[in-house]
C-alpha cells in the first residue's frame, strides 16, 4: 500500500480528477445547543441542554479562518477581545475573559498565557469542531468560573468513506485585508484496524488594513504547523498517538493588543512562539473507559527592539486523566481523574525574570456525574473534589482546595417544550504569575510618569462561582414535515466570590513612590445574563437570530465590570444546494452601544459606539468535491469600528478566498 501511495502522489499534488465516486465531504452539523460528537464519554441529558453551543464541520469551511476570532463569530455566547492581531487575541465566554476559564485541544488543557500574549497557538486550518462550554457544568473540565471552549482536531476518518484506504489534499487561501497566504498539505490512509493523518501548514500574512483604510503596523506574521495523528486498535484496546507543533514569528508590540509609537522602542520587539504537544490516549470500548496522557512545551522568545535584550517565557504542562462511563438502567454515570502540573520559567539575558516568576503550579480533580434520563423528564447531580498547590523558589507554598456540586431538571410536559433549572459551582485557582510577580513591569518616562513596579500578593484567593440558569426552549414543525421552527430563551445569574482583577496603579514622579501592579481580588463580583434565539429551517434553507446580554457589578465598590461585550444580535441565513455541492449565505453582528463604564475612576476602558459588520460566504465543490473553492466577503460596508474594552480598530472591508484539491484511492 506505502508504495503504491508514493507512486501516486505526483498525480495526487499535480494531477487531475474528475466525476469520482465517493469522495466524503465532512460532516454537515449545525450550530445547536446538544450534541458533542468529539466527547466519547458524553452524558446522555447533555444531548439537550442549553450549557453549550456546537460549531460542526459546515460553518467552520465557511469561514476560510485563519484565528479563532474567524471562527467565534458564528457564536453568539463566545468571542475574542484584545483587537485584530491574531497574536492578541484573547477568548471570551459569557463576557469572562481567557484566564477565567479553560481552553482544551483534543482533550489537552492549554495552559498558555504568557504575559500579553493569549493567543491559542494552533493551525486553525487543522480545527473541525468547536465545543463553547457557558457555564461550569462540565466537570470533566478544571479551571474555570465560567465555562470555556474545547477544539477537536481533524481526522483522517473525516476524509475517507468506508470504501477508501488513503488519500491527500492541498489546500491554499488568501485573503485581502493583510495579503495573508495559507498553503497545507494533509496525507491521510485508513486499513481495518488503524488510520493516520499527516498535515503541514505554512501562513504568512503583512500589515492589516483597518476600516478607515490605514495599516495596523506590526500586526505582520509568520505560522508554520504541523499535526501527525496514528490511532490503530488491538484486541479490545483502541490507541492514539499523536503530535502538534506550532510555531509563529512576529514583531507585535509587547503588548500585542496595544499600538504605541513607532520610536518607543522599549514597547517594540521581535517574537517567537512555540509549542509542541505529544499526546498518547488509550481506550477500552467495551469498558468506556478513557485515558489521556499529555506533555505540552509552549515558549515565548522577546527581542527588545530598545537594547536587544533577549527576553524568554517558558510554560511545560503535564496532564493525566481518566474517564469511566457506567450506564443502570435509566441511570448514566461519569467519573473521572484530572491531573495537572504546570512549570514556568523567565529569563532576560540569562538572569532571571522576575516579572514572570518561576514557578510551579499542581493541579488534580475528582469527579462523578449522574444523570437520570425518563420521558418526560431528566435529573442531574455531581460532585467535583479540585485540589491546588503553588511553590516558587522565592516564596513558600501555598494552595487551596473545594467541594463542587452541580444539579439540575428537564422537564418535558409536550414533545415540543422543554423547561430546564440547572445550577453549578466553578473554581479557578490563581496562576503562578497572578501569585509570584515581582520586579520591573515598565519604566517611567524620566520626566513625569514614575517606574511602575509588579508586587507579588501570597494572599491572592481562588475564585469560587455560584450558577443558576432557567431555560425554556420550543421546538415543532410549523407547516410540514419539512421545517422547523425553533425558539429559545434562558436567563442565567452567576455570583464570582474573590473575582481576580489587576489593579494597576500609575504615579507621577513628584508623588515620591513608584507606581505598582498587582493581582487582588474583588470580594464578590455579580454577572447576569439574557439570551434569546429563534431559528427557522425549511428544506435546504437555514436562518437564525440571537440576541445576548450580559451584566456585570462589582458588588462590593457598586462599579460595572466595564470590559464586557456589548449587547449584540447575531444574524444568519443559508441555502444549502447539496445536490450541487454549492452554499452561500450572509452572517452578521448588530453590537449596541456600549456605556456601562466608569468614567469617575481611573480604568481605561472607553465607551464603545454601535456597529452592525455584514458578511457573506458562498463555496462550491467540483467533480464530486474533489476541488472547493470557498469565498467570503468581511466587513462588506467597511464598517470602521473596535470591539468593546478594545484599543484598535478591526479590519475593513476584506476578501478570503481558498481553493481545496483532493483526491482519495480505494
Amino acid at each position: 500500500m506505502k508504495q503504491k501511495f508514493i507512486a501516486m502522489l505526483p498525480i495526487i499534488l499535480l494531477g487531475q480528477s474528475y466525476g469520482q465516486d465517493g469522495v466524503y465531504n465532512l460532516e454537515t452539523v449545525n450550530i445547536y445547543e446538544g450534541q458533542d460528537s468529539g466527547q466519547q464519554l458524553q452524558l446522555s441529558s447533555d444531548v439537550e441542554s442549553n450549557s453549550f453551543d456546537y460549531l460542526g464541520q459546515d460553518y467552520l469551511s465557511n469561514t476560510n479562518n485563519s484565528s479563532l476570532d474567524d471562527i467565534l463569530k458564528f457564536s453568539s455566547n463566545a468571542t475574542t477581545s484584545g483587537g485584530p492581531r491574531s497574536s492578541g487575541e484573547a477568548i471570551q465566554v459569557r463576557g469572562l475573559q481567557a484566564s477565567k476559564l479553560y481552553m482544551y485541544v483534543d482533550g489537552v488543557k492549554q495552559s498558555f498565557r504568557t504575559d500579553h500574549n493569549t493567543m491559542m497557538a494552533i493551525d486553525t486550518a487543522n480545527i473541525k469542531e468547536v465545543k463553547i462550554d457557558k457555564d461550569t457544568s462540565n466537570f470533566s473540565r478544571s479551571g474555570s468560573v465560567g465555562g470555556g471552549v474545547s477544539l477537536r482536531t481533524i481526522e483522517a476518518t473525516d476524509y475517507l468513506n468506508a470504501k477508501e484506504d488513503f488519500g491527500a489534499s492541498i489546500q491554499s487561501s488568501q485573503q485581502g485585508s493583510n495579503k495573508e497566504k495559507y498553503v497545507g498539505i494533509k496525507i491521510y490512509g485508513k486499513d481495518k484496524k488503524s488510520n493516520y493523518i499527516l498535515s503541514v501548514g505554512n501562513r504568512d500574512a503583512s500589515n492589516i488594513v483597518l476600516g478607515d483604510r490605514s495599516t495596523l503596523p506590526h500586526s505582520n506574521f509568520e505560522d508554520d504547523s504541523f499535526l501527525a495523528k496514528y490511532k490503530f486498535n488491538y484486541r479490545n484496546f483502541d490507541f492514539l498517538l499523536q503530535g502538534d507543533y506550532f510555531t509563529r514569528q512576529d514583531n507585535v508590540p509587547i503588548n500585542p493588543t496595544l499600538d504605541p509609537p513607532e520610536d518607543d522602542l522599549e514597547l517594540n520587539g521581535d517574537n517567537t512562539i512555540k509549542r509542541t504537544t505529544q499526546l498518547v490516549g488509550v481506550d477500552l470500548r467495551k469498558q468506556q473507559l478513557e485515558l489521556r496522557a499529555s506533555n505540552t512545551d509552549q515558549k515565548l522568545t522577546k527581542v527588545r527592539k530598545s537594547d536587544k535584550q533577549i527576553e524568554r517565557r517558558d510554560i511545560n504542562s503535564k496532564q493525566l486523566s481518566l474517564k469511566k462511563k457506567t450506564v443502570i438502567s435509566k441511570v448514566s454515570l461519569l467519573s473521572g481523574v484530572e491531573f495537572l502540573t504546570d512549570t514556568l520559567s523567565g529569563n532576560r539575558n540569562i538572569e532571571k525574570l522576575e516579572s514572570y516568576p518561576s514557578g510551579e503550579s499542581r493541579q488534580k480533580s475528582i469527579y462523578v456525574d449522574g444523570v437520570f434520563v425518563s420521558d418526560y423528564f431528566d435529573l442531574s447531580a455531581g460532585l467535583k473534589y479540585q485540589d491546588y498547590k503553588l511553590n516558587s523558589n522565592k516564596f513558600s507554598e501555598r494552595g487551596d482546595n473545594g467541594l463542587l456540586k452541580k444539579a439540575g431538571v428537564r422537564f418535558k410536559p409536550t414533545q415540543a417544550l422543554t423547561l430546564s433549572v440547572n445550577y453549578s459551582e466553578g473554581f479557578n485557582a490563581p496562576k503562578v504569575q497572578d501569585v509570584f510577580a515581582d520586579g520591573l513591569h515598565h519604566p517611567g518616562d524620566g520626566f513625569f510618569i514614575a517606574d511602575n513596579y509588579f508586587i507579588p500578593n501570597e494572599d491572592l484567593k481562588v475564585e469560587r462561582s455560584k450558577t443558576i440558569e432557567v431555560g425554556v426552549k420550543y421546538e415543532r414543525n410549523l407547516f410540514s414535515s419539512e421545517d422547523l421552527i425553533s425558539l429559545t430563551a434562558s436567563r442565567y445569574w452567576s455570583h464570582i466570590d474573590d473575582y481576580i482583577s489587576l489593579e494597576k496603579i500609575d504615579r507621577a514622579i513628584f508623588d515620591g513612590e513608584n507606581g505598582t501592579t498587582q493581582s487582588v481580588n474583588i470580594d464578590l463580583v455579580s454577572l447576569t445574563g439574557d439570551e434569546l434565539g429563534l431559528g427557522y429551517i425549511y428544506d435546504q434553507f437555514e436562518s437564525r437570530i440571537s440576541y445576548t446580554k450580559i451584566r456585570g457589578t462589582n458588588k462590593i465598590l457598586g462599579l460595572y465590570i466595564a470590559d464586557l461585550p456589548a449587547d449584540h444580535y447575531n444574524f444568519y441565513l443559508a441555502h444549502h444546494l447539496d445536490q450541487y455541492s454549492f452554499d452561500y449565505g450572509y452572517q452578521s453582528v448588530l453590537s449596541l452601544k456600549q456605556d456601562r463604564i466608569n468614567r469617575e475612576t481611573t480604568e481605561r476602558t472607553d465607551e464603545t459606539p454601535r456597529s452592525f459588520v455584514h458578511n457573506v460566504f458562498l463555496s462550491k465543490g467540483f467533480f464530486g468535491d474533489v476541488v472547493k473553492i470557498n469565498m467570503n466577503f468581511d466587513n462588506i460596508t467597511n464598517r470602521r469600528y473596535r470591539k468593546h474594552a478594545s484599543n484598535i480598530m478591526e479590519a475593513g472591508r476584506d476578501y478570503k478566498i481558498s481553493f481545496e484539491y483532493k483526491v482519495n484511492f480505494l
